[in-house]
């Protein structure tokens, strides 16, 4: 119960400043990650999800529910664009951002356990039409206050349709 109230809080914020045009998108998401087990060695994980969030021409904001049997993330990330117009190719844009996320884990012994994260995010946005996006991205985690899990390190790549 606690995570759907969470879940529709965030949803219903919007984390931007007021900027000219706002745009709203839902994704899918798949992600390739690498997990540093803090008593263990480390494991590599296959995640899906799915994301919500809003861009303008400088900054987005999405929240995102990822995972597997072992592994869920529940995420904000805000990224800035920070390249507009890469090799004179408008459609593809760089950004640079940060993430704060919970996670549980249950891959070690059927135990669950949970935590925080945060760290930071690198990638291009590639706009496929006026409507969808894609989101090819690196992302480093770390963790805090977390037993098992020390850092997490991985590609994600995201489809975006914007409404």
């Amino acid at each position: 119960m606690l995570r759907t109230l969470l879940l529709f809080t965030l949803l219903s914020t919007s984390i931007f400043a007021q900027d000219d045009e706002e745009f709203s998108f839902m994704g899918l998401t798949a992600s390739y990650d690498v997990i540093e087990l803090i008593q263990a060695d480390d494991k590599k994980q296959t995640t899906l999800g799915v994301r919500y969030g809003k861009q303008t021409i400088e900054w987005r904001t999405m929240f995102s529910y990822q995972g597997n049997s072992d592994l869920q993330m529940f995420e904000l990330e805000v990224d800035k664009i920070i390249e507009d117009d890469i090799f004179n190719i408008p459609e593809l844009r760089l950004y640079l951002g940060g993430t704060f996320g919970g996670i549980e884990y249950k891959g070690i012994s059927n135990k669950e356990s949970q935590g925080k994260y945060y760290g930071g995010n690198i990638g291009f946005l590639i706009y496929v039409t006026d409507k969808i996006d894609a989101d090819i991205g690196y992302h480093y985690y770390s963790t805090s206050s977390f037993d098992v899990i020390n850092k997490i390190k991985g590609l994600t790549l995201s489809l975006h349709y914007f409404y």
